[in-house]
């Protein structure tokens, strides 16, 4: 079985862009996500990460107007603040710098945004 970090790593260096969904207080999960980002900060590939803030709701449903979200039982009371309040502190603790905060939270999504496309469908 491969490392998912490890590839990540490797699509990342000649120029993809990495996004990391789900981030959720399971602890595995909290683990798993501090291991992909030191990984990517040792091995200079930041500036290719995208941090989603979707870590707790799902969409419910089969057709499209009868969809409803629902909360995940993965330990997100309030899902999307557990970036800031959780993975963002523990980061700190790993040696993170505010450079490296601004790099994923300002600079990364600026820059991508050009390529993303959001397609509605009716």
């Amino acid at each position: 079985m491969h490392d998912p970090g490890l590839i990540q790593i490797e699509a990342a260096k000649p120029g993809a862009r990495v996004s990391l969904d789900g981030y959720s207080l399971a602890p595995h999960n909290v683990l798993r996500f501090l291991s992909f980002m030191v990984g990517h900060r040792d091995a200079g590939t930041l500036n290719r990460v995208l941090l989603s803030h979707a870590g707790g709701w799902s969409v419910e449903g089969g057709a499209p107007s009868a969809n409803k979200l629902a909360l995940f039982s993965n330990g997100n009371k309030a899902p999307d603040g557990s970036l800031f309040t959780k993975l963002l502190p523990d980061l700190r603790e790993k040696g993170f710098k505010d450079c490296d905060f601004d790099q994923l939270l300002t600079t990364n999504p600026r820059k991508a945004a050009p390529a993303i496309r959001l397609r509605l469908q009716v």
